[in-house]
């Protein structure tokens, strides 16, 4: 709701000077990071909105400046709160996730995931039985396979540190052994780390969901028997919204700066994502939806047009 008050502020302001809106339009972009820290990658486009302005330029980089102070406002005691209690900001909460006990858990097995984990069915797998307490098994193919290894004698490290946290727990000195396992791997291979498998991560961002992760059962919509066919919409959606956003490239200046506002928060957060999570899906890109959707009416449109114009042999005015 903070993120969705923001983009109807952000508009409203960049017209014309209005403080109000302005300062409004922060808090609510300062409300929805502290929510959801991930609403920062919202930051770029409404940044772009008011710098596209039709005001003088000082007083575009004054409305630039007090909308980020009115966020700053809003978000800044979080990690202030954070840094007087656990001596870190931890600006995006906990990284891991389902802690049973509440306790911080070193951060060393997730760089080391970051080195092979490219958001696969199964992949979330391990990093739930180390946040739940439970052994890892080394026979087990989801816990150890040739993926997360480079040869036999990482496999031997990898069992290794697998049985001291067996028997330790994810210690200081356990997870430092993972944090230089993650490192070793990095450089042997950068490309891997760096590009390959957040380009993976990127990837799974658009797929349809896991079973796990969306068991939805519906006698109206023949759910799950019919899962299959509601996964073939997203394809169909993907292709009509490209179709869209190119028509709308070239329908007019306006339309243009705000589809590529809005395409920018879309992208950034994409791009992201992938870097600060190790096992994204498609539910982390579910506000991005309504606008595809929209893009994809816009691109419905343009064949329905292009077609009608065929049959009737005169162009069509637009709507």
């Amino acid at each position: 709701v903070a993120s969705l008050l923001m983009l109807i502020c952000v508009p409203r302001t960049s017209r014309r000077w209005r403080l109000p809106v302005t300062v409004g339009a922060g808090l609510c972009q300062g409300a929805a990071m502290l929510v959801r820290p991930d609403m920062i990658t919202l930051l770029p486009a409404a940044l772009l909105s008011l710098w596209w302005g039709h005001s003088a330029r000082h007083r575009r980089m004054l409305k630039m400046a007090l909308f980020l102070c009115a966020a700053a406002t809003i978000f800044a005691p979080w990690p202030v709160r954070n840094w007087a209690r656990f001596h870190h900001p931890h600006p995006t909460g906990a990284e891991w996730f389902t802690p049973r006990d509440g306790q911080i858990l070193p951060t060393g097995f997730l760089r080391w995931m970051e080195t092979w984990c490219a958001s696969e069915v199964g992949d979330a797998y391990l990093p739930t039985r180390v946040a739940w307490r439970l052994p890892l098994l080394p026979y087990h193919p989801a816990m150890l396979n040739p993926g997360m290894y480079d040869g036999e004698r990482e496999r031997q490290q990898l069992e290794y540190l697998y049985s001291r946290y067996n028997t330790e727990g994810l210690t200081a000195d356990v997870d430092a052994g993972f944090r230089r396992l993650a490192q070793m791997r990095t450089r042997r291979d950068p490309l891997r780390t760096y590009i390959k498998l957040p380009l993976r991560r990127w990837l799974a961002l658009w797929r349809p969901l896991p079973e796990g992760e969306l068991p939805m059962k519906s006698t109206l919509l023949g759910l799950p028997e019919a899962r299959p066919r509601f996964e073939k919409f997203d394809n169909w959606l993907y292709t009509l919204a490209l179709l869209g956003g190119i028509w709308l490239l070239f329908y007019d200046r306006t339309t243009r700066r705000w589809l590529i506002i809005l395409t920018a928060a879309v992208a950034t957060r994409s791009i992201v994502i992938p870097y600060v999570l190790v096992i994204p899906n498609q539910r982390m890109m579910v506000e991005s939806f309504p606008l595809l959707i929209a893009i994809a009416a816009a691109g419905v449109g343009t064949w329905a047009r292009f077609v009608a114009t065929a049959l009737l042999g005169r162009p069509l005015r637009n709507p």
